[in-house]
């Protein structure tokens, strides 16, 4: 499967009716000729759209409007680019935070927009709405 076929898929099977702005954001990255050349450049194993997304929020890139999303993401190339060649994706957030509900459930308001692990790196950022959304782990070994 080629890139723009990946960022294609990821709004339907990742995040539909999650988070809009990454199903919005994947399918606009998925037609852009010049982010999915920049992606290319990446090892394949490192293209996934889940990473590229969490390392421009991660960087503090814009992720609600694509025309701003695609010109900070080109701009800051070398920073998103060494983001997400060091970092990768947890995909198993459920089976990670089971034993943080009950912490999380008794925050005010039920709502996490950081989660920081013990080295201060960042575990997870939540959506607007509290979906759990971008989650990094540290470096690659």
């Amino acid at each position: 499967m080629d890139t723009a076929e990946r960022y294609r898929r990821f709004p339907e099977q990742e995040v539909r009716g999650r988070s809009p702005a990454y199903e919005a954001l994947a399918r606009d990255i998925a037609s852009d000729a010049r982010l999915l050349a920049l992606i290319d450049g990446l090892p394949h194993v490192k293209r996934q759209p889940n990473l590229l997304l969490a390392s421009v929020r991660f960087l503090g890139g814009p992720s609600a409007d694509f025309p701003a999303f695609r010109q900070w993401t080109v701009r800051h190339w070398q920073r998103v680019r060494e983001t997400m060649l060091t970092r990768r994706t947890q995909t198993n957030e459920a089976g990670r935070c089971a034993s943080l509900l009950p912490v999380l459930a008794g925050l005010p308001g039920n709502r996490l927009t950081f989660l920081p692990a013990l080295d201060g790196e960042p575990l997870a950022l939540a959506g607007p709405h509290g979906e759990w959304l971008d989650w990094l782990t540290g470096p690659d070994a």
